[in-house]
């Protein structure tokens, strides 16, 4: 049987991964209607990876958009689209071009553009009397030189800057005429002279007779990906001699050299390489194997503690210095401000959780994102109280980053820690710590959770999560076996609680589903107390959390569903390693289950398998079924968790296998160069993120507009706002304003936790009508297209008085509209001011406010949101089940609402503007003066059930865009951030925790159980 396990390795050399990719093929055709030309087409992705977001942009000749949603495409599907153009009367004669930008991104998010000219004819129309070319850089096709004769040419790869030209051919004959030149590139190109620019995607030039023989350009690589073709083109406009329009067109394709260097951030070739080639382990294995049969014929004396040491060192020095080098540590403990990924969001999370331990709470009213939300209601704050604990001794640059890859070095530890609870056999501890690189390593995804790049990314809490996942189930199963409970495993219970929900529910329902197993397995004399000392952990460690839990499942309605389902293809987005373990796996588990090994070191092998195997099951149930149970469990936050599970039974099979044989040392030796060689799929790309993200801001480019930005807005009045333009990742990522609350104060209206704040359904609404590339948005949030008259009405009223743009065309709809300023000009971003933005909090409604009735307050918001005839209206959204009347007080409707549907109240109409009043918002206290008693006064804060009324009303409305409303009977209004009914009940369980906890630590000094006396 031995010798038959080289041709085993030898066969899994040849499972190899497989690359996904996106191909979208586009048709249109048109026809002519009584409005003009009726356009219709349609998109195939015949790739095998969706194609997100896509979205399809129709340009006119007279430079009109018509937007063209098109949503997911997925491989090898078809989506029909339709879409009409105008034409007037004048223009229902001649040739025509019409120019179709595609916009999509792959699963991970990452932008993808390509580009469409279509030309077409109206009525009889006249050739076109100039004829165009592009020509761009060629180079010889290899293995076409003959001798005495010319190599064929192919246009050469863009690889930094491409120098073209449009050649223009008048028709002989023709008399030339003023014509207008335009060049169109797709969004990921970009004109050398003008900057990665969305807005310099287009290129007009007025030309006058003659016409030059050539017109040049140069075009540069924004985000155009190796390998891949795009297509470029040019239009030229001009009339025919019977005076109707004309239009030529021209294209050709660029095939793309390389990516951009400050796309990929490719700054050490070497660490895109796996340290070892894949024939490495497989030799090492074949090696220890022949040793193993043929050289020894008497089993080998177990080796000495100091061997066996001697490999948990040299463990835990492999994987501590790989993830070192990955995740530069050298400048982890260096100044530099982290910008890069979604992290500019959580410089808050810790500033802001700083500032409320001060007031003795953890749970906190935030003000600064999305106009105000409940900081830590709905999000785990256990890693930013360990930054709050380094930052006092260490800079809060250097606390902050070793806070975010904290949890990375905490797994391997951990992972070593629970396989010693579980007192399984050397060498399984030691492979566990490898089995530990190919999870963090993974380059697979760089957003699904665990790996080093999901975690430069900004998933921190998720990292903590893994980190003490294992140890928590091992303490948990231990102490069932030894029948009592620990506080040790409390606290670990909690610290799971703390840093992540996924992990936390998968931990629950793997206790829970391998617990019935756990007493079948144990005699009956020990069941009871087995039984008891499970229950008490986990009551201790529920009661204790209670006064976290039950207010989040108590406000779970203001909370906002966010996250759709992945599109993800299952075996080709395995992992190489995954790949390569599932068999081993299977068939391992198969012949340790089927013969069983005798001894107490193979039944806790066995035990430590069935709950790796049992975590795979629930995490793949949860990866397919989950998220029609609840919106919340979104597939590719599961996909870690089974990749973690068969990790580790790859691990324990492995160290069965070595209990088996004479020679662990070498088979130790070949498990870790397996884990070396298919650690993670090339190219890998940590090392480069991790620089980008630890060097900071003062690494990047345009860091002086940034700190410059900074320093002006501090401590200026109202909100600040800013155009979520790809540019901003110069700043080191395109959401790198959201830092702006923990570096200078200056509260915006968007952050980082989206379904924490009720504030997001009207941010990314807003986002959409100020910005060419909106984020990621709620569920059931569709954000408006680029409309900014109305974005700019809609931030007025949240209260903005700063914006900041980038696009060239949010730009000019700015400086069009006469209530907003340029304030300073930074060359590719200009700062905006409304000087009629106040800064106030509270504006009093003299004429009265609209009401509508509504149980569905969310639906009811984005409604309001989406209809721009409201931009500059609040609407009162009251409940059919108020208790206060039949609706609020004052001239807002004289007692009539309309009921049923939610529909606006046309009794209420906003005849007088609104009224500032003087306002002071201090740590969870609001508070103003007015002088307009009974009328409804808006407080530009989000509501949330903890605002309470101390004195001045009689109650607090919900009104759109998500604010507050009162209706003052006395001069002094004062609203207090206060705990709820759910807050002061989970409080209560407190007690009962503490007293539990006492009681273990009491409980915890008896001997005895099946796993013997305490480690």
């Amino acid at each position: 049987m031995r010798r038959l396990l080289p041709a085993a390795f030898a066969l899994l050399a040849l499972v190899i991964p497989v690359r996904a990719s996106i191909s979208v093929q586009s048709t249109i055709t048109f026809a002519e209607d009584a409005e003009g030309v009726a356009f219709s087409g349609s998109l195939v992705n015949v790739g095998d990876q969706t194609a997100e977001d896509c979205s399809l942009l129709l340009e006119s000749s007279r430079r009109e958009s018509v937007p063209i949603p098109i949503g997911h495409l997925d491989p090898l599907a078809t989506n029909a689209w339709t879409a009409a153009l105008p034409h007037p009367e004048s223009e229902r004669r001649g040739s025509f071009a019409a120019v179709f930008r595609l916009r999509y991104t792959d699963p991970n998010g990452f932008p993808l553009y390509a580009l469409q000219l279509f030309p077409y004819s109206l009525g009889e129309a006249p050739s076109p009397p100039v004829r165009l070319e592009i020509s761009a850089p060629v180079r010889p096709i290899e293995g076409t030189e003959l001798e005495g004769a010319r190599p064929l040419l192919e246009t050469a790869p863009l690889d930094g800057v491409a120098d073209c030209a449009v050649r223009l051919r008048p028709r002989a004959g023709t008399e030339q005429r003023p014509a207008m030149l335009r060049i169109v590139l797709p969004g990921s190109l970009a004109f050398a002279d003008d900057g990665p620019d969305d807005a310099a995607t287009s290129l007009t030039i007025s030309l006058t007779p003659p016409y030059p023989e050539s017109v040049p350009f140069s075009v540069t690589n924004r985000s155009a990906l190796a390998g891949s073709r795009i297509s470029i083109g040019a239009i030229l406009e001009c009339t025919n001699d019977d005076g109707t329009p004309s239009a030529s067109v021209a294209t050709i394709q660029l095939p793309i050299g390389s990516t951009p260097p400050d796309l990929l951030l490719l700054t050490d070739e070497a660490s895109l390489r796996r340290p070892l080639p894949a024939a490495a382990p497989i030799a090492v294995a074949i090696v220890f194997l022949l040793l193993e049969a043929f050289l020894r014929r008497r089993p080998a004396a177990p080796p000495a503690p100091r061997v066996r040491f001697l490999e948990t060192i040299a463990a835990f020095a492999v994987v501590y210095a790989i993830l070192a080098y990955e995740l530069r540590l050298d400048l982890v403990v260096a100044p530099g401000l982290c910008l890069g990924g979604d992290t500019p969001a959580h410089h808050y999370l810790f500033s802001h959780l700083r500032e409320s331990l001060a007031h003795g709470r953890i749970v906190s009213w935030a003000p600064s994102w999305w106009c105000g939300f409940p900081m830590y209601r709905f999000y785990f704050p256990l890693p930013y109280l360990a930054m709050v604990l380094l930052g006092t001794v260490l800079p809060d640059p250097i606390a902050f980053k070793i806070g975010l890859v904290l949890g990375v070095f905490l797994t391997p530890l951990c992972t070593y820690a629970a396989a010693r609870l579980l007192r399984l056999r050397r060498p399984a501890p030691e492979l566990l710590i490898l089995a530990t690189l190919p999870l963090l390593l993974d380059s697979t995804h760089t957003m699904w959770g665990v790996n080093l790049a999901s975690t430069l990314a900004g998933m921190i809490s998720n990292s903590w999560s893994f980190a003490f996942f294992p140890l928590a189930l091992a303490s948990v199963i231990r102490d069932t076996l030894d029948a009592r409970p620990r506080i040790r495993t409390v606290l670990l219970l909690l610290a799971v609680l703390l840093s992540h929900f996924f992990t936390s529910i998968v931990l629950a329902l793997l206790l829970l589903a391998s617990f019935p197993f756990l007493l079948c397995g144990l005699p009956a004399e020990l069941r009871l107390r087995a039984f008891r000392a499970f229950t008490l952990d986990g009551l201790c460690a529920a009661f204790l959390m209670l006064w976290w839990l039950l207010p989040l499942v108590a406000d779970r309605p203001w909370s906002v569903d966010y996250g759709d389902p992945w599109t993800i293809h299952f075996f080709a987005n395995l992992p190489v390693f995954a790949k390569i373990a599932l068999g081993p796996v299977v068939a391992g588990s198969a012949w340790m289950f089927l013969r069983p090994a005798p001894g107490e070191d193979a039944q806790r092998l066995r035990l430590a398998l069935f709950l790796a195997l049992l975590q795979i099951v629930i995490a793949l149930v949860l990866f397919f079924f989950g998220y029609d149970i609840s919106k919340v469990f979104v597939n590719c936050r599961l996909w870690p968790f089974w990749i973690h599970g068969l990790l580790v039974a790859s691990a324990l099979v492995a160290a069965a296998a070595l209990h088996r044989v004479r020679h662990t040392r070498l088979g130790f030796l070949a498990f870790l160069a397996a884990t070396l060689a298919f650690a993670w799929d090339p190219p890998n790309y940590a090392r480069n993120y991790a620089k980008w993200n630890f060097e900071g801001i003062e690494a990047r480019p345009d860091a002086p507009v940034f700190q410059n930005l900074v320093e002006r807005l501090r401590g200026t009045p109202g909100r600040f706002a800013f155009d979520l333009h790809p540019d901003n990742v110069r700043f080191g990522s395109t959401r790198a304003f959201e830092a702006l609350p923990a570096l200078n104060g200056k509260p915006i209206i968007e952050g980082g936790i989206v379904n924490s704040a009720l504030g997001s359904l009207v941010a990314y609404s807003v986002q959409g009508e100020v910005s060419d590339s909106p984020a990621g948005w709620p569920l059931r949030v569709i954000p408006r297209r680029r409309d900014v008259p109305t974005g700019l009405r809609h931030l007025e009223l949240l209260g903005v008085r700063h914006f900041l743009a980038r696009s060239s065309f949010v730009q000019k709809g700015v400086e069009e509209d006469s209530a907003w300023t340029l304030v300073h000009d930074y060359g590719k971003w200009r700062l905006y001011e409304n000087p009629s933005v106040d800064g106030s909090l509270v504006h009093a409604y003299p004429g009265g406010l609209p009401v509508i009735v509504t149980n569905d307050f969310q639906g009811a918001i984005i409604a309001w949101a989406n209809d721009p005839a409201l931009a500059s209206t609040p609407q009162i959204v009251v409940p059919d089940t108020i208790p206060a009347g039949p609706a609020p007080p004052g001239p807002t409707g004289n007692g009539k609402r309309e009921t049923g549907n939610g529909k606006e109240n046309p009794d209420g109409p906003n005849s007088s503007g609104p009224i500032s009043c003087p306002a002071s918002l201090s740590f969870h206290r609001l508070s103003f003066h007015t002088d307009h008693l009974g009328v409804p006064h808006l407080i530009a804060v989000s509501a949330f059930p903890n605002w309470r009324v101390l004195r001045g009303a009689d109650r607090i409305y919900l009104a759109t865009p998500g604010f507050m409303v009162v209706f003052p009977n006395g001069p002094e209004v004062e609203l207090a951030f206060a705990p709820t009914p759910a807050d002061w009940l989970g409080r209560v369980f407190l007690l009962p925790g503490f007293l539990l906890l006492f009681f273990i630590a009491a409980d915890g000094r008896r001997k005895g159980g099946a796993y013997g006396s305490a480690q």
